[in-house]
């Protein structure tokens, strides 16, 4: 009798480890799939917490901004507000908010990339608008990062469900008060670089 409840014990037992496991490979299943569908940014140039090559800096005498793609916005999109910018403490601390690099806002739901080039405000998608950076230019402005500290420099990717109705040359802080209300979803990295 006891030899058959353990029998028995130990067949519940199976049973139970292999149903879990069953359930818990269909979870991963389905959050890989989440993924392989989540809206993303990247670049070609550089990995995701990578470091930002010279020649996107101040470091070499003509800089260039970097190449950018993104996958999978959300169907809902009307546009695109592309915001690169310099959180990095010392940064906050010394100028009060993060260090405008980029801001280009109305990019149409139909893009998908950003070529590398000399200045976007010459080549921006049809439609689309540049704010001024940190020094009040309508353009990429190259980091240019003072001292040995590594700054890190994010990329996001905003998809709204209006256009603008702003020009270029406002500043990020209008871009980032006008497209309040009208988020659908972001995407985002980052680059090192000192």
């Amino acid at each position: 009798m006891k030899k058959s409840l353990l029998i028995a014990t130990c067949i519940c037992v199976a049973i139970a480890f292999s149903c879990k496991k069953k359930d818990t490979s269909s979870t991963n299943n389905t959050n890989i799939n989440n993924n392989a569908n989540k809206f993303a940014l990247s670049s070609s140039s550089f990995n995701d917490g990578g470091l930002l090559p010279v020649k996107y800096t101040t470091d070499v005498a003509k800089s260039v901004f970097p190449p950018l793609a993104w996958v999978n916005p959300p169907s809902t999109t009307v546009s695109y507000v592309l915001i690169m910018d310099d959180p990095t403490p010392s940064n906050v601390a010394t100028w009060k908010h993060a260090t405008t690099n980029w801001c280009v806002f109305n990019i149409p739901d139909t893009c998908r990339s950003i070529s590398e080039g000399i200045n976007l405000f010459y080549k921006l998608p049809t439609g689309a608008n540049i704010a001024n950076n940190e020094l009040g230019q309508p353009q990429y402005g190259p980091p240019s990062p003072p001292g040995v500290e590594v700054h890190t420099y994010s990329f996001r990717l905003y998809a709204i469900d209006c256009r603008l109705t702003l020009t270029d040359g406002t500043t990020r802080a209008k871009v980032w008060s006008a497209m309040q209300g009208h988020l659908r979803d972001s995407a985002s990295f980052t680059a090192h670089y000192h």
